[in-house]
């Protein structure tokens, strides 16, 4: 196991497992994205195949997932998705979905954590319009909003440590690609209606949570597996994650891909019944403990609420462009412009003003 000496190990184990255990758990719909054209990849990671269909709707209106979650066989937690009613987002029919997960059994010695998402599916590509990541571990909380747009994302990241003032923090990330990334919930609704031929291979770029990812993936084939639902026949898709620079998407130096194999029911409700993530604390398994859907109440769409901070977002700025030698240009504005968001010099009174009194009697 890799361990940061810089950090507490604490604060470690319960922010890398919270993040871990929720990224697995809610972890849409288009296809693979196809392979940017001017970015060389990592030749270890799998060969790419852009072809894929999905069929239906990610996610059911009032489906409820609840799974334990175990580290290298020991029961440490519980994590759960629960699917809204559809909503309109800024006009486009949407799903809402919440997870939460928290820590339990024996790593509750060493950490009181939790944490909760918030994501919005459009229904008409499956792809993430927005996202809310809340974790709460130990005196610290971290918020980071999210919303998706083609080639790129905007983030707000928000710090809070008891006694001390808040830490705000805005980016904005654009990459070479068309394709609009995914988030942790997008992406689980993709694999679940990926509809390819056993061998079919594709990637996506994630961002959920905190790191720009690639996931490298492909259907393994069916096999036969014991849960709570007694043997089941399931849909095996292999892959692997590796966390990218968001300038270059390439693997960060310093990071290892880490395997991942998920489960899906064969039928045609393909419920995720066990995701296995080789994570830096070992072995994290996810195995489905309850299965429902409770159907919403009837009536027509309303708007969608809980929405991420669209002022906050707006305070993302694009990266500055480069000039031909590589170098930032520095902008300069004319004298006649005003400084970024104030008004423009109101013009001069044409009546002159009157004479400020001297300040001693005239001689």
């Amino acid at each position: 196991m890799t361990v940061n000496t810089s950090r507490k190990p604490k604060e470690l184990l319960s922010h890398r497992l919270i993040a871990s255990a929720l990224l697995a758990s809610t972890s849409g719909c288009q296809a693979f994205f196809p392979l940017p054209s001017d970015v060389e990849l990592d030749e270890t990671l799998a060969p790419v195949v852009t072809v894929a269909k999905v069929q239906g709707e990610p996610f059911t209106e009032g489906e409820v997932i609840i799974a334990k979650v175990l580290v290298e066989d020991v029961s440490v937690g519980t994590a759960s998705i629960r699917v809204g009613k559809k909503c309109l987002l800024d006009g486009k029919p949407t799903l809402p979905l919440d997870g939460a997960g928290d820590l339990g059994g024996i790593l509750a010695v060493f950490s009181d954590s939790s944490a909760a998402t918030r994501g919005f599916i459009d229904l008409e590509t499956g792809g993430a319009l927005e996202s809310r990541w809340d974790f709460d571990y130990d005196e610290k909380r971290l918020l980071v909003e999210t919303d998706f747009a083609p080639g790129g994302f905007r983030m707000h990241q928000r710090r809070e440590v008891a006694g001390q003032k808040p830490r705000n923090s805005v980016k904005r990330v654009e990459l070479k690609t068309e394709q609009t990334p995914h988030d942790g919930h997008s992406l689980l609704g993709f694999l679940r209606r990926w509809d390819a031929e056993e061998g079919t291979q594709g990637f996506a770029y994630v961002f959920a949570g905190r790191y720009l990812m690639r996931i490298d993936m492909g259907i393994t084939g069916r096999e036969t597996i014991r849960t709570v639902l007694g043997d089941q026949e399931a849909i095996r898709i292999d892959g692997v994650g590796a966390k990218l620079s968001e300038k270059t998407l390439q693997p960060q130096p310093g990071t290892r891909a880490m395997p991942f194999v998920f489960w899906f029911s064969a039928d045609e409700r393909r419920v995720p019944l066990r995701i296995e993530v080789e994570s830096d604390l070992g072995a994290l398994t996810l195995e489905l403990s309850k299965y429902e859907v409770v159907p919403p109440a009837q009536g027509d769409a309303q708007p969608c609420d809980g929405r991420v901070d669209k002022v906050e977002l707006a305070k993302a700025k694009a990266p500055r462009p480069k000039r031909s030698d590589g170098k930032v240009p520095r902008f300069r504005r004319s004298p006649s412009e005003p400084p970024f968001g104030r008004d423009k010099a109101k013009p001069k009174d044409p009546t002159p003003l009157p004479a400020k009194p001297s300040a001693s009697p005239a001689k």
